[in-house]
């Protein structure tokens, strides 16, 4: 099957521990894209029957992906003459932001899949990574520095 979003196979993985993956991939992060912060979705775990409710009052939503990377890339700024072949004068700073669902061994739920479609179609950047080498991988292709 393929996606519209980046997806790693599970041939991919680096532990059979969600966990582990993500324990790596924050750390990989902190290393070598100082200028990206994350945020954890704590989506996933054990609740009980209140607990439930109460996040989805909260607004916890199933299938969002596990993390929000929020950074900043390069982009360049465009001169407004001549206007048939516009040219980069300058670089300027321009936000990033991805949406990393970190898997195991485990599939994608019906959820997960229809978040990650609707926010590649919605043009963002997102997938589901097994490895923080695809993660690095796919961070430096989204512009993130």
């Amino acid at each position: 099957m393929t996606h519209p979003f980046h997806y790693d196979m599970p041939a991919v993985r680096i532990s059979d521990s969600e966990i582990v993956v993500q324990k790596q991939c924050l750390d990989m992060i902190a290393k070598l894209f100082p200028n990206t912060r994350v945020a954890a979705v704590p989506n996933g775990g054990k609740r009980t029957r209140w607990q439930q409710q109460q996040a989805k009052r909260e607004g916890v939503s199933a299938g969002f992906p596990d993390l929000v990377l929020v950074g900043d890339r390069w982009a360049p700024m465009l001169s407004a003459t001549p206007p048939e072949f516009p040219k980069p004068t300058a670089y300027v700073l321009r936000p990033v932001v991805a949406f990393p669902e970190i898997k195991a061994k485990a599939s994608l739920t019906a959820e997960q899949t229809d978040w990650l479609t609707f926010m590649a179609e919605c043009g963002h950047h997102c997938g589901v990574f097994r490895s923080d080498r695809t993660l690095e991988e796919a961070m430096r292709k989204w512009g993130f520095r």
